[in-house]
């Protein structure tokens, strides 16, 4: 198509298959040609517009203009998704795991450490219960080695006022 009839695409199109172009066979079993546009599933192979596909779109959308395309043009491009979707279930999950278990062993060091400092403030009560208990204990004996002496007995006080 030129560009003086763009504007009568429809005028063009035939019905069936031209001769000159390979055919598959169709779902009902009559020959088609490949266009990309014909069924598009998950995974198909063919990622490139094909001859069908491009006459399709110039009859639907006309371009007028000199730089219109009138044959398929194909650029393939790695995607690298491969790398993409080891990332994505594989690191991800790896690095989300890796961060619970830091901050969970942060957790854990945290309160080992107020356990520690409680046990040792329960150390150094009960450390200092026991020398004032001792104290408390050689003090005690103290005084009471002194109302009673060991070994001695106690001097009998006599009255004299008695009749």
């Amino acid at each position: 198509m030129d560009t003086n009839s763009c504007h009568y695409a429809w005028s063009f199109v035939e019905e069936g298959v031209p001769d000159d172009v390979n055919t598959i066979e169709g779902a009902a079993g009559y020959p088609v040609r490949r266009a990309l546009m014909q069924a598009l599933t998950q995974h198909n192979p063919v990622v490139c517009l094909e001859e069908d596909d491009v006459e399709a779109l110039a009859t639907l959308y006309p371009d007028c203009s000199a730089h219109s395309i009138s044959s398929p043009v194909c650029y393939k491009h790695r995607h690298r998704l491969g790398l993409l979707r080891v990332m994505l279930y594989v690191l991800c999950p790896a690095l989300g795991a890796l961060l619970f278990i830091v901050v969970f062993e942060a957790i854990m060091h945290r309160y080992a450490r107020l356990q520690l400092r409680l046990a040792r403030k329960s150390v150094e009560r009960n450390r200092q219960r026991l020398s004032h208990a001792a104290k408390l204990q050689k003090n005690g004996r103290a005084h009471a080695a002194d109302a009673h002496p060991v070994g001695k007995e106690t001097p009998v006080k006599v009255r004299h006022d008695w009749p």
